[in-house]
């Protein structure tokens, strides 16, 4: 009578436990790749393993047939798994389709219902009863059917494609992967080869030793799985890479023949593989330009094509395909369709030409402001000086008023011209250090209330420096001197508020403030805000205007964490 505790059940239960366990783990991370086919194929022997199992401990025919038909549920699947696991190792998910699946089962759902009818026609096996085998019944098999070679050949089919399928993979695979299919080929073979044994009679084999190999096997798959990284890295098949690859391959041999091209490629030309491959490159392409790289064996260059009528960019990169030895075996001729990066390219030099020459334009402005103007005020402001000295009269305090007027708006015109939208070296400045550095220069009368002196801005200092500059200035000309200004950070974007208790913008004018030239006060320039507004610009961020909340301005600043500047635009 078997017991639990024969070494030959206890093998079979540590089998089953080791099946059941790579199973969990494979089912556990079934999102990837191989997992699920992993699982099932785990799933398959262990449902063979435990058909074993009750096999040895059944003392009636009737409990050893039901024993042994689920187990040939196991070992009518196992083949199947077998061949999905290594096609998806080998990246061919595309063939593993529902039509796939379907015709690969319909041999193993046959085999199961003639194993469950065969005492009605004996087409898989012929039964005599029970033999006993060291106290262990089992059922003596005088001869097999027709259905059971059909079932054997076709497992033996699926096991034998997936490991050719598996240690093809070997060859262009890094080490680690190839240890991965040395592991999981050892641990199907092993087991495989004692069927083989058993079924042929070899050694008179009364026992299957199938099942009992699974000790190995699950040894195997357990270091397949956790030493060697199993389902964490399953290999990418290299043409499948190359296929998904959006830059055309074309492989030449040494003698300019054709030896492969992706389906870039054919999309990118309008050329059929199966047509092309194995002709000659002069067949194919243009004469000119086969004979331009005819010799060249690497290197990158662009050209212009004409495709289905219209002119093209393509860049060419040419590399050797060489042997072991060094032997130049022929070519990797890559493709990239670069149009819309060659006219963006075109456009963008366009851009930076005309801003080169709006430069150029602007600093010949600043030139005849600066020694055109400046010089001749200068000039009659001195003259006025003697004339205050020699006679009294009120006209001379008005035209040193215009005069002051007039180098204001000079000033103002240089800062716009020579400055424009460029910033300097950009760094983290706290906005209270801006502020005291501004009011440390000429507001002695405001008032001006920090609300955090933590905040940050990344910045231009100078330039940040000369806003603030400004709107001070704006503040104090159409509030008065004694004005009180409120500075701190926007709640909901990078940048921060200047607001003021003056009379405040009516909303009519609000959207001319910024324009150069425009102004409500007789004695500004009109060009403070504009200054603003450039110096926002420049920092890749804008400003606005809105009501503060006692009804004075309220200034709104937005900075860019990145600001462009603009002596990078002006070169390639």
């Amino acid at each position: 009578m078997a017991t639990l505790f024969q070494p030959r059940i206890l093998v079979l239960g540590v089998a089953t436990i080791m099946l059941m366990i790579i199973g969990g783990v494979s089912w556990r991370l079934r999102p990837k790749r191989g997992a699920r086919s992993l699982a099932a194929l785990m799933g398959a022997a262990t449902i063979w393993a435990i058909g074993s199992v009750h096999t040895q401990l059944a003392m009636t025919y009737t409990g050893n047939l039901l024993a042994t038909n689920i187990g040939y549920l196991g070992i009518s699947l196992v083949p199947v798994a077998w061949i999905v696991l290594s096609l998806e190792y080998a990246g061919k998910e595309a063939w593993i389709t529902r039509e796939t699946v379907a015709a690969l089962l319909a041999i193993p759902i046959t085999t199961q219902f003639v194993i469950w009818t065969n005492s009605v026609h004996e087409l898989f096996w012929r039964i005599e009863g029970l033999l006993i085998v060291d106290s262990t019944q089992l059922l003596s098999i005088s001869s097999y059917g027709p259905w059971f070679w059909v079932h054997t050949v076709h497992s033996y089919l699926l096991l034998g494609a997936g490991t050719i399928i598996f240690l093809r993979s070997i060859a262009v695979s890094q080490q680690i992967y190839r240890r991965q299919v040395a592991m999981m080929v050892a641990a199907v073979v092993i087991p495989w080869a004692g069927n083989a044994i058993k079924i042929s009679q070899a050694f008179s084999m009364v026992m299957d030793p199938t099942p009992f190999l699974f000790v190995i096997s699950g040894g195997l798959f357990i270091a397949a799985l956790f030493r060697f990284r199993l389902l964490d890295l399953v290999p990418i098949a290299r043409d499948t890479i190359i296929d998904e690859m959006h830059d055309g391959i074309i492989v030449l041999d040494s003698d300019n023949y054709i030896v492969d091209i992706n389906s870039a490629t054919e999309s990118l030309l309008g050329i059929d593989p199966e047509v092309v491959v194995g002709l000659s490159a002069t067949e194919v392409f243009n004469s000119c330009y086969v004979d331009r790289y005819r010799d060249v064996y690497e290197g990158s260059e662009n050209i212009v094509v004409d495709i289905d009528g219209k002119q093209r960019v393509l860049n060419l990169r040419i590399s050797p395909l060489q042997s072991h030895t060094g032997e130049r075996r022929g070519r990797v001729v890559i493709i990239r369709d670069t149009t819309i990066e060659e006219e963006q390219r075109r456009r963008l030099k366009q851009q930076n030409d005309q801003l080169k020459r709006q430069n150029d334009h602007l600093e010949q402005f600043a030139s005849i402001v600066s020694h055109d103007l400046q010089g001749p005020l200068s000039i009659a402001q001195g003259y006025l000086g003697l004339v205050h000295d020699e006679c009294e009269s009120e006209h001379v305090d008005r035209i040193s008023t215009a005069h002051d007027e007039m180098e204001a708006l000079i000033d103002d015109l240089l800062t716009l011209a020579r400055e424009g939208q460029m910033v300097g070296e950009t760094e983290v400045v706290p906005l209270d250090t801006v502020v005291n550095a501004t009011l440390s220069a000429d507001h002695d009368e405001m008032t001006v209330e920090i609300e955090s002196e933590t905040y940050t801005v990344k910045a231009d200092p100078g330039r940040l420096q000369q806003l603030f500059e400004n709107l001070f200035k704006n503040a104090v000309e159409h509030a008065g001197p004694d004005v009180t200004i409120r500075v701190g950070p926007l709640e909901e974007e990078t940048g921060f508020y200047i607001e003021d208790d003056g009379p405040g913008i009516p909303p009519s004018v609000r959207e001319h403030v910024f324009e150069s030239g425009y102004t409500r006060s007789s004695s500004g320039t009109g060009l403070g805000l504009a200054i603003v507004k450039s110096i926002a610009n420049a920092h890749g961020g804008d400003v606005s205007v809105t009501d503060s909340e006692n009804g004075g301005a309220r200034f709104e600043i937005v900075i860019d964490d990145e600001p462009s500047r603009a002596s990078e635009s002006f070169h390639e």
